[in-house]
């Protein structure tokens, strides 16, 4: 039975958590500005457009906060089991992977990823 989970490595997280971070901090100084002129404009017509924008800009933030919460349980609570390999397959969008099978308390778990960056090639399929 295929793993409802989506596989991603180590690097694609620490990628996901930099790209996320600086978003943040571009959000995060975008809400800051509109704030300020918010405050400096004296139309009432310019003040509500910048707070309005400052509100969209927040409600951004908060759920790239949760997913980048996420992302480091992911990285930070990382679980290795015994599995083996049962044959080549393709991983969309990314080529050739490795389809392999583990237990987890009694549950049998597959699917397939791509393992870069090690080589296909150095990977023995199956039973590896």
């Amino acid at each position: 039975m295929p793993s409802i989970f989506l596989l991603v490595t180590d690097l694609q997280l620490t990628v996901s958590q930099i790209v996320k971070s600086i978003l943040l901090v571009i959000i995060l100084f975008g809400v800051i500005i509109n704030i300020r002129y918010a405050v400096r404009h004296k139309k009432i017509k310019q003040k509500y457009w910048r707070i309005i924008i400052a509100l969209a800009l927040a409600i951004l933030f908060l759920p790239l906060v949760k997913w980048l919460m996420v992302d480091g349980a992911l990285l930070n609570s990382s679980q290795y089991v015994q599995g083996r390999t049962i044959d080549i397959c393709q991983v969309f969008a990314l080529g050739q992977g490795i389809s392999f099978e583990y237990h987890v308390d009694g549950k049998k778990y597959s699917s397939c990823n791509t393992f870069h960056p090690l080589k296909l090639e150095n990977i023995k399929v199956p039973d590896g």
